[in-house]
């Protein structure tokens, strides 16, 4: 069964007292011998059946359906909750309210809706009733406050027994599917196309200014430009002119944006940053730039994870198409995330002989810089600083 069915404890003793009558009639009439009592206990008799029976049969038939589904909203946007609720049964389920909760990312629009909310999440309750057998659609309609996600949980009906007027209760005790995802929002960051380094590596390019002499893709015709080197002696023997050899034109134009998320006390103990969501907004506005670019983007958090590497990452190589990924990654940072050194992050992803030329670094890294610098410059890289200045989020160069 998908429902845990829980009786108001006065039901129980409102039949032991009906029960009780029901001897009591019996035995007097017995004596006094009058069909009036016989058929009073016929009708208490009658009663303690039918509440028996909608006490045992109701909910029984009562399917909820519950497919996985995702709800994906932006800040502010709309959508809307929708609870299908298959009933077999004749038996009716009148002025009923069904409640669940919500977390503190999204809330009803209709606030009628709303019992009790905190900082965490909020209590909703609509009016609910089934009067014949069928399908059921109950249509919430929501509106995302800020990022994160949220299940529909504690999902449960309350509905007045038809025969005594007691309460019952449905607890639905199996996890609801449905997922409602908020992305970040995002701050713009000034001089983020200003800025692309490219260097040889794996991506072909026909406009990339290096070759990669590993790879020849043909011959032409030679002129009194080229090197002596690149002359393709057995094409030439065979077209009797010189030929200079033609190598695949390629690129690396990488990046790895590396997000701290967390701040240090005086003690030395790290904590999430207090300034999370617009440390998230600003990476949001980074990688999305990146990805629409058609720039292959690899994005490393210091959020604390089980395994190795210690830390979160995700690698973006479809460009456009891995944007709805990215934002559904950021959308999982919980606020209360553990977190690594982010300096020992960095130097392990700048230490990989596989590592991007170009370093994004968003968060509080001012008093490391010097020693990242020199590991980055070894490597021929370039570095970026995401800071503020004049009110305005900008990316600044560093020079290694």
């Amino acid at each position: 069964m998908e429902w845990r069915k829980k009786l108001s404890p006065g039901a129980k003793e409102t039949t032991d007292i009906v029960i009780s009558i029901v001897f009591v009639t019996t035995l007097i009439a017995f004596i006094i011998n009058q069909p009036v009592l016989f058929m009073v206990t016929g009708l208490l008799v009658s009663y303690i059946l039918v509440s028996t029976l909608y006490d045992k049969k109701i909910g029984d038939q009562l399917h909820l359906h519950n497919k996985k589904t995702e709800i994906r909203l932006f800040p502010k946007e709309v959508g809307e909750i929708e609870l299908n609720l298959h009933h077999n049964s004749h038996l009716p389920i009148i002025n009923g309210q069904l409640t669940f909760t919500l977390n503190y990312n999204v809330k009803p629009i209709n606030k009628k809706f709303i019992v009790k909310e905190d900082e965490e999440e909020t209590k909703c309750q609509v009016p609910f009733s089934i009067y014949k057998k069928g399908l059921t659609t109950i249509k919430i309609p929501i509106k995302a406050i800020k990022r994160g996600t949220t299940k529909v949980q504690h999902i449960e009906i309350q509905f007045p027994h038809i025969v005594n007027f007691h309460h019952i209760t449905l607890h639905f005790h199996k996890p609801y599917l449905t997922e409602i995802i908020v992305y970040p929002e995002q701050t713009i960051v000034h001089g983020l196309n200003d800025r692309r380094q490219r260097a040889i590596g794996e991506e072909t390019s026909p406009y990339s200014l290096y070759e990669d002499t590993l790879y020849p893709i043909g011959t032409r015709g030679y002129v009194p430009t080229d090197s002596f080197s690149r002359i393709h002696w057995k094409a030439t023997a065979r077209k009797q002119s010189l030929q200079t050899k033609v190598y695949e034109r390629s690129q690396n134009t990488s990046t790895a944006v590396i997000v701290n998320i967390s701040e240090t006390s005086h003690l030395g103990n790290r904590y999430v940053s207090p300034h999370l969501e617009e440390l998230l907004s600003i990476t949001r506005y980074v990688s999305q730039t990146l990805l629409q670019n058609g720039t292959p983007t690899t994005l490393f958090i210091n959020a604390k994870k089980l395994g190795f590497p210690p830390y979160r990452s995700f690698q973006f190589v479809n460009g456009k198409q891995d944007i709805q990924v990215m934002l559904e990654c950021l959308a999982r940072i919980k606020p209360a995330e553990l977190v690594t050194n982010p300096v020992t992050m960095a130097y392990d992803i700048i230490w990989k002989k596989t590592g991007p030329i170009h370093y994004v670094f968003i968060g509080t890294w001012e008093t490391e810089f010097p020693h990242i610098q020199q590991q980055v410059k070894q490597n021929d890289g370039q570095m970026t600083l995401v800071h503020h200045e004049d009110g305005e989020t900008i990316l600044k160069g560093i020079r290694t």
